[in-house]
């Protein structure tokens, strides 16, 4: 009975979590409000939310461990408070994805070299080993999103917040080898 009721509850987690749509970042393809829920005042003291992520997966093709990352927006987690869809915040909002997709590239980088065959990959247990890659990343890219809206002022600082923008916009082009394929 337990078997089955972790079972259930696993199988309603994964149904929730990861039946979201998904938007993928890509190059030329930005955020609209379109793409936001439109809500009341939340009582957070800011205007708009970004969700975004990325997720790992490791796979094998042809005798090979392969691992894709995607960097990804969910719209029904994200949005933007009636009456403020203005462009300086949606830009506000757009450069929290394009942090997202820094980070995704930094992750695609560091773990490009566990791209191996099967056996190697299975030897060296390295599952541990990307997991606290992701975590190192991830944690690096929380740290910058809540500097991000510090220096920022949550878009109301339009010099910080064009700073950053040079700012995010050379680092991604410094990565752009490990640019999102934007599917």
């Amino acid at each position: 009975m337990k078997r089955t009721l972790f079972t259930c509850l696993l199988v309603f987690f994964a149904l929730c979590c990861f039946s979201q749509q998904r938007i993928p970042w890509a190059e030329g393809r930005p955020l609209t409000w379109k793409n936001f829920e439109p809500r009341k005042d939340q009582g957070f003291g800011y205007r708009a939310l970004t969700f975004s992520g990325i997720r790992y997966n490791v796979t094998t093709e042809e005798g090979m461990i392969e691992i894709d990352i995607e960097c990804y927006f969910i719209p029904s987690k994200s949005w933007v408070q009636k009456g403020f869809e203005k462009d300086y915040l949606l830009h506000h909002e757009q450069l929290h994805f394009d942090i997202t997709e820094l980070h995704a590239r930094k992750m695609r980088k560091a773990m490009a070299e566990y791209e191996m065959p099967i056996g190697e990959f299975m030897d060296r247990k390295l599952a541990k080993e990307l997991e606290e890659v992701y975590d190192s990343i991830y944690e690096e890219m929380v740290a910058m999103q809540t500097q991000y809206d510090k220096e920022t002022d949550h878009s109301l600082k339009r010099e910080a917040q064009q700073k950053w923008e040079e700012r995010v916009a050379s680092s991604l082009a410094q990565l752009q080898e490990f640019a999102s394929s934007g599917q």
